[in-house]
């Protein structure tokens, strides 16, 4: 039996044996007499008042107890001991929460006015040990959010890089390397990371991948040490959607958005045509009392937006593309869609249906010198489907197994089909579209919890079988790219044509398949009444996820195995990746035994995904041909195409070549910190973290044409040889600290961060080998400031928002005159420096956000509440780049005007008014 088979069995063997908190929460504590002495065998009791359920367990001979897998919510939690007073305590779970409540108990001795004793349940998360922000439900639905993505506000927490939509696109980012491919979402417990590309299915940037009244709250996760996460190098979000209850609620909203709620851009001669609408409803409550739930939410978003296109300007003719200048529609519409169901079996056994889904149709991807003619017009339909049962053997003994189904549909034509031609100062059109995916995921997942003494042990099993059927006929259209603003010829074309049809597309349809497995198992052990530590190990193996078992067709041709090394060319022989074990550790301890101040920390192996277009793309390289021609003569696409039919031409085709001991990326990551309740409202936390990443997969061009020879470097008999490996690799160290303030109806915190980021590049590719060296990041973002705060006014008046000041960023810089001679106009930098920087000392460069929503709420009966809101967004309407011109000259030394200049701006002051009902 092949050892895949063994390791597929072997999960499947234990997978009904074999919980965690990426989905739930945890509570434990002390128990005191009057002494303070521990007390033993008292019994608690947690009671549901949504579900009208309990569940309960004992304290140990420390006075100690645990309880695990707690649904995030509103609970009661009692005491009872006899010859005491029951005590009890209202506490509110976050997911992830490892909540401490303690009891002092009070003999029965004792008269006291009530038979209930209250204890007070913590205000704030002080023992945790990672490097986490939970987002409360009630964040969610009183702060301001523009594009309603949920994504977004992740930007609340310390660490988190977050900026207002461009076009209703953005996508938070943390760490040293990019969302777009390492970011990870699960949704009550399961993954949704894609196979194809490592961002989230769907592209978390498109639109929001969760209808934002369906979550019930989320937990962003920057340095995970819990062995359960995996697949996260930039950052996790772990959000779970809400649950029914006895109580029939419906909720409901609308907002409306015109162009008289808007300033004028910048760029922008007059104010665009642009309006907004958002609504959505949610319903919830009892099929059966007491046992079966539902919870149902729809939310759309019509958003007529607009994108700014502001091309180059050289400076002989700096009014040559003005034609293509001008603000242009960039409309969007997001179906959001989740329905959940709860069945109580019994008291020990729940089951949990899960169905999200989401449609969104977008123009995006032009602005800046990009014309609109090189936009996108793309499609997405994500659905997600799981089946959890959870079983209570005993109440210290539990598990949890989940069936998932995922599937991603994704369709990107560009707005306008033809020719690209990519000028110093524009870009018209799109050669590397239009392009299709299909992801098909299917998963089980079983996570296992015993408690025992001052133990609390976790394993689990994954295994998810994924299934991608890409379609990208890159250059199928042609792509011209030019030296100078006026040359009249191309120095370069770039042509795609199928090897077994030249007439069709049908070439470029490919198919992987592969596996993503993982395993873990962890303790949490209470060692002493201050100290705990968290110890465990993780595995994760991926198999045939880069078509492994392909052989590329140039695996005997001498001009090849002579001048590649041989582990670059797949004879069906690309190894699995199965040696990625993780060790992770970490403690927190009660620094004066008051649960006021804890100092903490942790280190781990992490690893992500290395993204499966490579494996695609080099099985496409050998059945869609692309073909970079020098010089050509002509721009006539059918003209070229039958010169390389025919053979009259002497241009080769593009190689696209994978090791076949390509490795995961791999992160090195440890902290320390602390956390102080300075007052009985008034919190600090603050964190060193640092995080290495390496084995992030890069590619150089081993066979670039040297334009000063008109020749190739390794041989003119193929095209560019594109070589990718695991050879990435970058840095971020930072201080991530809040000052969180909780008092009555009111709630505020400010976190601060400082941080430094290095990479080799931050683009997957450089011509040159040679170019890869450590560098400062254009994610290096210096610093940044969050205060995010909302207040309840009598009379119904609530007031929240969101303040944003942070500092600008690195952008690329390059001469664009070829001066290195590798054919690319890119990489030229200065004196080998690749960024430069808008001056930090001008507050004009700083990102500045202040987004605010003032409601008023009429109560009309007990169960109806009605009320209307304003929001404002970038009330100061301060002017934020969202980019630079990094191009100082063309290749023949005509200076560019627009370098070091913005090219785009994010959003300016906008307005909307709206509604929210309850029931």
């Amino acid at each position: 039996m092949k050892p895949i088979s063994l390791i597929l069995a072997f999960i499947l063997a234990v997978s009904v044996r074999l919980s965690a908190q990426v989905s739930t929460a945890q509570i434990s504590g002390h128990v005191f007499d009057e002494n303070k002495s521990p007390l033993p065998g008292v019994t608690i009791v947690l009671f549901n008042p949504a579900t009208n359920r309990t569940t309960g367990t004992m304290t140990n001979e420390r006075g100690i107890y645990n309880m695990v897998g707690v649904q995030p919510g509103r609970y009661q939690l009692s005491a009872s001991f006899i010859g005491y007073h029951k005590t009890t305590s209202n506490i509110q779970l976050t997911v992830g929460q490892n909540a401490v409540v303690d009891f002092n108990m009070v003999p029965s001795s004792v008269q006291l006015a009530q038979v209930d004793v209250v204890s007070n349940a913590p205000k704030f998360e002080l023992s945790k040990s990672d490097i986490s922000t939970t987002v409360r439900a009630e964040q969610i639905m009183q702060l301001p959010a523009e594009s309603r993505n949920v994504l977004n506000l992740a930007g609340l927490s310390p660490g988190v890089k977050s900026y207002s939509p461009v076009g209703g696109q953005t996508l938070p980012s943390a760490g040293a390397v990019s969302s777009y491919n390492f970011l990870n979402l699960y949704v009550n417990g399961v993954e949704w990371k894609s196979l194809y590309n490592g961002n989230i299915v769907g592209l978390g940037q498109t639109g929001s991948p969760l209808a934002q009244d369906a979550i019930q709250e989320f937990k962003v996760v920057l340095n995970a040490y819990d062995a359960e996460y995996t697949r996260g190098g930039s950052f996790i979000i772990s959000a779970i959607t809400k649950r029914g209850s006895n109580d029939f609620r419906l909720t409901s909203f609308g907002t409306f958005q015109n162009n008289s709620f808007l300033a004028r851009g910048p760029f922008q001669t007059k104010v665009p045509d642009y309006n907004r609408q958002q609504a959505g409803i949610s319903v919830s409550g009892p099929i059966v009392r007491d046992q079966t739930f539902y919870a149902v939410t729809y939310e759309v978003q019509n958003i007529n937006n607009f994108l700014d296109v502001i091309p180059g300007r050289p400076s002989y003719n700096p009014e040559i593309w003005s034609g293509y200048a001008g603000t242009f529609k960039s409309p969007r519409i997001n179906h959001i869609g989740s329905v959940a169901l709860t069945h109580y079996l019994d008291q020990d056994n729940v089951l949990d249906l899960n169905w999200n889904s989401r449609y969104t149709d977008a123009k995006f991807y032009f602005g800046g010198n990009v014309a609109y003619q090189a936009g996108l017009h793309g499609t997405y339909k994500v659905n997600d489907l799981s089946l959890r049962h959870t079983h209570m053997f005993t109440p210290k003994i539990m598990n949890e197994l989940t069936l998932q189904y995922l599937a991603w549909r994704h369709d990107e034509p560009t707005i306008t089909s033809g020719p690209a031609y990519i000028y110093p100062s524009v870009q018209l059109g799109r050669g590397d579209f239009p392009i299709q995916l299909k992801e098909d995921h299917y998963g089980l997942i079983d996570r296992f919890t015993f408690m025992t003494g001052d133990h609390v042990f976790k394993a689990g099993v994954e295994a998810k079988n994924i299934h991608a059927a890409p379609w990208f006929p890159y250059y199928a259209q042609g792509q011209f790219n030019f030296t100078t603003d006026t040359s009249r010829l191309p120095y370069q074309a770039m042509i795609g044509i199928g090897s077994t049809n030249p007439n069709s597309t049908d070439d470029a349809r490919g198919k992987t398949s592969g596996w993503a497995l993982g395993a873990f198992i962890q303790d949490k052990w209470q060692i002493s009444d201050r100290l705990t530590i968290n110890y465990g190990v993780r595995w994760d193996g991926e198999v045939n996820m880069l078509n492994n078992d392909y052989t590329v067709p140039w695996v005997n041709d001498t001009a090849i195995v002579n001048h590649v090394p041989s582990n670059f060319l797949n004879r069906g022989n690309r190894k699995n990746s199965l040696n990625n074990v993780s060790p992770r550790f970490s403690f927190n301890y009660d620094l004066f035994g008051n649960n006021l101040t804890f100092i903490r920390g942790g280190a781990g192996l992490f690893y992500d995904r290395t993204v499966g277009y490579l494996g695609y793309f080099e099985w496409l390289y050998s059945n869609w041909r692309i073909y970079t021609i020098q010089n050509p003569t002509t721009t006539d696409v059918n003209a070229l195409k039958q010169q390389i039919l025919s053979g009259t031409g002497t241009t080769k085709p593009d190689l696209y070549l994978v090791d076949v001991n390509m490795d995961v990326p791999r992160i090195f990551n440890w902290s320390v910190g602390f956390s102080h309740q300075l007052s009985e409202n008034f919190a600090v936390s603050a964190d060193y973290v640092w995080k290495h990443y390496d084995r992030i997969y890069k590619s150089y061009n081993a066979n670039y044409y040297i334009p000063s020879l008109k020749t190739r470097a390794i041989s003119n008999n193929f095209g560019n040889m594109d070589l990718y490996s695991s050879m990435g690799k970058a840095e971020y160290y930072g201080i991530l600290s809040a000052l969180t303030f909780r008092r009555g109806e009111m709630f505020a915190q400010l976190a601060y961060t400082l941080s430094w980021t290095y990479s080799q590049n931050d683009a997957n590719s450089y011509v040159l080998k040679s170019l890869y060296y450590m560098q400062r990041s254009n994610l290096d973002e210096r610093h940044r400031f969050v205060l995010n705060f909302s207040y309840d006014f009598p009379l119904g008046i609530q007031f929240g928002g969101i303040f944003t000041l942070a500092s600008p960023t690195p952008f690329t810089r390059y001469f664009g005159q070829d001066i290195n001679n590798d054919n690319s106009f890119t990489d030229d930098w200065i004196n080998g420096q690749r960024w430069d920087i808008a001056d930090p000392h001008k507050i004009r460069n700083w990102y500045k956000m202040l987004d605010v929503r003032l409601s008023k709420y009429f109560d009309f009966t007990e169960t109806f509440r009605l009320g209307i809101m304003f929001e404002a967004y970038n009330v100061g309407n301060w002017f934020n780049s969202s980019g630079y011109f990094g191009r100082i000259e063309d290749a023949s030394g005509n200076p560019l005007l627009n370098y070091g200049t913005p090219n785009g701006t994010y959003m300016p002051r906008s307005m909307q008014l709206g509604f929210r009902l309850y029931y």
